[in-house]
């Protein structure tokens, strides 16, 4: 029994030793302790739990000296080292070791299964007073510790407690404070902690003494349906001599407090006879959910994805929050969570109590630190007594529009608002509309709210998606922004932001505008609608609501250049504009300004991207400051086959490009820029069209291999030095030689482009490898481990021999960890001081995509357009240097759009054939962040695509059919799709069915075979993840990172030889996607048939009258299905993937067995068409089709016409051939498929005369012979 309760406790300890090991990736601090006492300790532990080899280990300790046996690295523990405890010759069955120095933290262990057998930290605070010359006997109780009691003892017969060691502390004496009142509109929690009806001696409303004369408590209580009234004051010494109430005074507090609330905070300063509450201070149920985590807990856990909410803090303020919790006399750690998930960036806070205590904690969210009333005390009662700050409340509201009127369930999972990423807002009814209200924090910056809109159900919080990713604009100058989002569109449309005035220098007026953004956000704008005008110069206008933008407007006709004043009269009251409080601009024309645009290339091709600059001249070309006096530069290019797009003001060049339907010739661009004034600018470039002549393939027709590069083949053990390939964080040996040595399987398997990891020179880590390359030390370097300049080149030149590609994947976010002084120290101003690359604390905006680090990485202040410029340069140089022809980029989200723009520019103008596919997180057809076909990003990956395919292979047909067909209409050549099933950062495809929809391994790996043919039948780029055509799979589980594994090559030998091996599921699909590349890169999509039910889809691919019918059954056994095709009675299919051969009945469908799903579950069915509109084949042989009749003419001149007869009876069907030989001597059949009558002798019918009538009329003769094939009347 004592060993099964000491394993229970280990596998905990083993858990959370884990927990720490993950928190380090993100450079949040591990779980170690802050310095504690010197300490000097003879451990003398009693093996009463049979260890086989007991040892010691210590963490973090300065000058620490360990007296006992042998030192060794512990087995599976990364490194970590531990001593063997000494036997204690006198004593049978104790051992004996001796600590001296500073270490935070030690743990005994079974050094013989150090897996099994280990306590965790057993340091505690008394072991600082054992700091005596000669070393403190202590002892080791193995019951107590496993009843949880303190174990250390001063004598061997367990006697006497360590604890005996600390010091006596006298607490500061003070007078009892309890809450009392009436608070019988409140249904407590916990009824044990009723607070009794005006009662000074309910010890139940004994608040908590935190320091200096300040009390504080906190009561919860059932959420508020509606709001409630209490009243209460604070009595003191359990009676009513003396009583803090309003103001001060003995009179009670009256407090409303708001529904939906569940606590209120109180907070008395004795001292100054004030009393604050939650309610007052204005606290919300808005942000984060912060919680208290460490050996603070009861349990001493360190798991901070807890359910319940005994641990969380409550909020004092929008700014403060507070929580208290009672400890007995010892040594603590730390440190904050939130929302049960994200852990604090400080160090764990250690806190050290000499005596039993009631502790406050403060978390203050403006700076982001935890204090405590033991360690700072002065800015616990600073938090505590703070006067209610007016905190700007900011909304985005979205009003959801559902045509099944449904709305039960459906709620917004938000993130990058400010506050808590995955935030929660349900929907609410307003004035018979639907909205949901996403609290905004404030920002410096713009920020991109994200969010999806979903259905929750008490059994799957994600029972159903409106859409992927949904993303809104919310401007720092904004405090409400409203967009409209329509079920199965997404955002259709966002409200004009709030401004004072717009200026329209081409009609020569200005636009007033007014709008009150509380009444905004309580969606009561029009409540002042005939109460708002402006004055202009003195002169007063009536302002006119504008229901349809919901602000009040006025325009000023004939103005002209000079100074204006202006300010707005609301309800009799004077208001001035809050954007521009002056109430003064100015307004002005040019008199000699044009515009000039032009490309720079005269001619481009569907595959090319051209730059597109724009410039002023004219004598006032000097005069406008593009950056601050230009509000728009759009460049019309559908002559090119695209919309309309932004030109960058800041860098007035776009990168454009040509879609593959827009016909050869010149081409005119139509750009407009305007001015803040409201002056329109106008001119034209001009650029011609040519005809792509290349042997190669296209951007959108890429397939793309996407490996990573260490993991995949070692071709040059020459750099292997520092290789551990059983390290899953370590470099294990593959490099540029070991991919060019498998050039041969990668081309036979029938991919064209290889997307390998960043090739740059990276850091190490204690802990972990650069080896996956996203961390850089330096830009200008190649990464040693990979190869030489030589061994890439050799790479690169072999890849482009045999028509294929490379892909680099590059890094413009971030740089590696601890080089933030090397890049600091490269860029200069021209007054020789240093320009910072890196982010610091003046630079940062906490929670924005774009301005906060990622993991705690030293992120690049992209927005500075010395840093964008170098980094644009490192990376332009790498492809320029060695001939790549793709990028693969990383974090898009995190980056400024200006610098993908100067990015793409620069690659354009070096290569216009230089393609780029960007990871943008959450990214989808439908939402797309505007970094998709504006001139910055070619393609972007799916992140949509591995959910519908885990979504249909598990039963999920109609719907995932109908957002391929949706996808397929919205994606193009200029801006495609790379879809993918699995990937380095998340889960692969296979586990994701083991671990979200329950299928064993086998089950899984078998539906994956159609997953992978619905990925490479699909329209847009293929991503494949290297392995998983050999059915290699894993999680994206740090430290282990099993879907990073080496690549299994043995696998590439065994599963050659199997006919129905994944490999060859894999080769047949790529050939065919090889041989039809158009058609799936840019072909329509159309649906035949589908079955939830039955687990098949069929639907077409065609281009260019080519037409394939794919098929796919996700069910453990074939089916065979009848479908319908617009392929001539007669005709012959093939099926591509398995060479069967079919025939189109004379019903004009073919029916067809797709194999099940372990058998590959595919069919794709072909039909040759020519260019004419007919079919061809390798003989000569010609088909046309005109109405019902299909004619194929033979090289001889001989031909055969099948005709289709119509207008017959009831269940009989006709199709009448004409053959005509090559000297014109006609013969006519017709088969004729009716129902008959079964009797004993078989099936009896007749052909009636009807019938005979119509195939003769057709066939204008008499002379044909008549074929019958009778079917029973149930069809068989």
């Amino acid at each position: 029994m004592r060993g099964e309760r000491l394993k229970k406790r280990n596998r905990i300890i083993s858990f959370v030793m884990a927990i720490a090991m993950v928190l380090t990736l993100v450079t949040v601090a591990p779980v170690t302790a802050q310095a504690a006492g010197v300490t000097n300790i003879t451990i003398h532990f009693k093996n009463d739990w049979g260890w086989g080899t007991p040892a010691l280990q210590y963490w973090d300790g300065t000058s620490t000296t360990v007296i006992g046996g042998a030192t060794e690295e512990v087995p599976g523990w990364g490194g970590a080292k531990a001593t063997m405890l000494n036997k204690d010759a006198e004593n049978e069955g104790w051992y004996t070791i001796t600590l001296q120095g500073n270490c935070d933290g030690f743990q005994l262990l079974d050094f013989s299964k150090p897996s099994d057998n280990t306590n965790g930290n057993v340091r505690t605070l008394a072991m600082d007073y054992c700091n005596d010359k000669e070393p403190t006997d202590i002892y080791f109780n193995c019951e107590k510790f496993l009843t949880k009691e303190d174990p250390w003892y001063l004598d061997s017969n367990f006697q006497t407690s360590i604890e005996t060691k600390l010091p006596k502390q006298e607490e500061e004496t003070y007078d009892p404070a309890t809450l009392v009142g009436d608070f019988s509109a409140l249904t407590f929690t916990n009824e044990d902690e009723k607070i009794g009806n005006w009662n000074p001696a309910d010890t139940n409303g004994d608040m908590v003494y935190v320091g200096n004369d300040v009390y504080a408590k906190t009561i919860h209580f059932k959420p508020l349906n509606e709001e409630a009234s209490v009243q209460y004051k604070v009595a003191f010494n359990h009676a009513w001599d003396e009583s803090i109430g309003e103001n001060g005074t003995s009179d009670n507090v009256t407090l409303s407090i708001p529904a939906g609330t569940s606590y209120l905070t109180v907070v008395c300063d004795h001292k100054n006879r004030n009393l604050y509450n939650s309610v007052t201070n204005g606290a919300d149920t808005t942000g984060d959910t912060v919680s208290i985590i460490g050996t603070v807990r009861d349990n001493n856990t360190w798991v901070e994805t807890y359910e319940g909410t005994e641990y969380d803090f409550v909020k004092l303020s929008n700014r403060y929050y507070v929580y208290q919790k009672a400890f007995k006399a010892g040594s603590y750690q730390y440190k904050a969570v939130f929302n049960h998930k994200d852990w604090a960036s400080w160090d764990n806070i250690t806190l050290k109590l000499l005596n039993d205590k009631v502790v406050t904690f403060v978390y203050d969210a403006e700076t982001g630190n935890a204090y405590d009333s033991v360690n700072n005390l002065d800015k616990v009662i600073e938090a505590l007594t703070a006067e209610p700050q007016n905190i700007e409340k900011r909304w985005a509201l979205v009003e959801y529009d559902r045509l099944d009127g449904d709305y039960e369930g459906w709620n917004i999972y938000c993130w990058n608002s400010g506050f808590s990423d995955g935030l929660n807002v349900k929907v609410d009814e307003f004035n018979g509309k639907h909205y949901l209200r996403i609290p905004v924090k404030a920002s410096e910056a713009d920020m991109t709210l994200s969010f999806c809109m979903r259905k929750s159900t008490t059994e799957n919080e994600w029972a159903e998606k409106d859409g992927g990713d949904h993303y809104i604009t919310f401007p720092a100058d904004q405090k409400v922004v409203i967009a409209k989002f329509q079920q199965g569109q997404g955002i259709t449309s966002v409200l004009p932001y709030n401004k004072g005035y717009e200026m329209k220098g081409a009609e020569n007026k200005v636009a007033f505008y007014y709008r009150d953004d509380a009444l905004m956000q309580e969606l009561n704008e029009s409540s002042l609608s005939d109460k708002v005008s402006v004055v202009v110069n003195g002169t007063t206008y009536p302002m006119t609501f504008d229901k349809d933008n919901q602000r009040y407007v006025y325009e000023l006709e004939g103005c002209t250049s000079g100074k204006y004043m202006y300010r707005y009269i609301v309800n009799g009251e004077e208001v001035v504009d809050p954007f521009n409080e002056s109430g003064a601009f100015s307004y002005k024309h040019f008199d000699d300004l044009t515009l000039e645009a032009s490309f720079g290339n005269a001619t481009m091709d569907y595959n090319d991207n051209n730059v597109l600059s724009v410039s002023f001249k004219g004598t006032d070309a000097t005069n406008i400051d593009a950056k601050s006096e230009l509000a728009s530069i759009t460049a019309d290019l559908s002559e090119l086959g695209g919309k309309t797009l932004d030109v960058n003001t800041e860098l007035l060049e776009l990168s454009a490009s040509v879609r593959d339907s827009v016909s050869a010739g010149n081409k005119s661009v139509p750009v407009v820029a305007k001015d803040i004034y409201g002056n329109v600018y106008r001119a034209t470039a001009e650029v011609t069209v040519t005809k792509r002549d290349t042997d190669t393939f296209d951007w959108d027709e890429a397939v793309i291999y996407m490996t990573c590069t260490d993991r995949f083949f070692d071709g040059n053990t020459k750099n292997d030095e520092g290789v551990n390939k059983s390290g899953s964080l370590s470099y294990h040996g593959g490099d540029f030689a070991g991919l060019e040595q498998k050039l041969d399987y990668l081309q036979n398997l029938g991919v064209n482009t290889i997307w390998i990891t960043p090739i740059v020179e990276n850091v190490d880590t204690d802990t972990d490898n650069g080896y996956h390359g996203y961390w850089a030390k330096d830009f200008t370097k190649l990464n040693p481990y990979l190869g030489t300049e030589e061994e890439l080149e050799s790479l690169i030149n072999a890849l482009h021999k045999r028509g294929m590609k490379l892909m680099v994947d590059v890094v413009l976010n971030h740089a590696g960890y601890g080089t933030e002084d090397y890049f600091n120290s490269i860029l200069k101003d021209q007054d020789g001081n240093s320009i910072s690359m890196i982010r610091d604390k003046d630079t940062t905006i906490t929670g924005d995509d774009v301005r906060d680090s990622l993991s705690g990485l030293p992120d690049f202040v992209t927005e500075n357009a010395d840093v964008r410029n170098q980094l644009v340069e490192w990376q332009t140089e790498w492809m320029t240097k060695y001939d790549i022809d793709y990028y693969r980029v990383d974090t898009v989200k995190h980056v400024d759009a200006t610098t993908w723009a100067a990015f793409k520019n620069s690659l354009t103008k070096a290569n216009p054939d230089f393609k780029m596919i960007g990871e943008y997180a959450g990214a989808g057809y439908a939402n797309t962040a505007g970094e998709l076909g504006t001139g910055t990003m070619d393609s972007l990956l799916d992140f949509d695509f591995n959910d519908k395919a885990e979504a249909f292979v598990t039963g999920d047909i109609n719907s995932v059919e109908s957002f391929f067909q949706s996808r397929n209409a919205s994606i193009d050549n200029t801006a495609t799709m790379g879809g993918f099933l699995s990937s380095h950062d998340e889960d692969s495809l296979v586990d994701k069915l083991v671990t979200e929809k329950n299928l064993t391994e086998e089950e899984a790996l078998k539906v994956f075979k159609v997953a992978a043919a619905l990925q490479l039948t699909a329209k847009g780029q293929a991503v494949i993840y290297y392995g998983e055509e050999i059915g290699q799979h894993g999680l994206n589980n740090y430290p282990i990172q099993s879907n990073r594994y080496d690549f299994d090559w043995n696998q590439v030998d065994t599963q050659s030889a199997d006919a129905n091996s994944m490999l060859n599921h894999y080769e047949k699909l790529l050939s065919i996607r090889t041989e039809y590349k158009k058609l799936f890169a840019r072909g329509d999509r159309s649906s035949v048939l589908a079955s939830d039910d039955d687990g098949y889809d069929v639907f077409t691919r065609s281009y260019n009258g080519t037409k394939l019918y794919v098929g796919l059954n996700i069910k453990d056994a074939d089916q065979t299905i009848s479908i319908p095709v617009s392929e001539a009675a007669g005709s012959t299919m093939t099926d591509l993937y398995s060479g069967k051969i079919y025939t189109v009945s004379t019903d004009g469908k073919v029916e067809i067995t797709i194999p099940k799903a372990v058998d590959g579950g595919t069919v794709i069915l072909k039909k040759e068409t020519s260019s004419n509109g007919g079919s061809s084949s390798s003989t000569g042989t010609t088909e046309t089709v005109k109405n019902d009749t299909t004619t194929v003419t033979n090289p001889d001149g001989s031909k055969t016409e099948t005709t289709v007869i119509k207008d017959l009876p009831a269940d009989t069907k006709a199709s009448l051939n004409v053959t005509t030989d090559a000297n014109g001597n006609k013969t006519s059949e017709a088969a004729v498929e009716t129902k008959g009558t079964e009797k004993k002798s078989g099936v009896s019918t007749s052909v009636s005369a009807d019938v005979v009538k119509a195939i003769t009329d057709k066939a204008k003769t008499t002379d044909v012979t008549i074929k019958q094939e009778v079917k029973k009347a149930d069809g068989k």
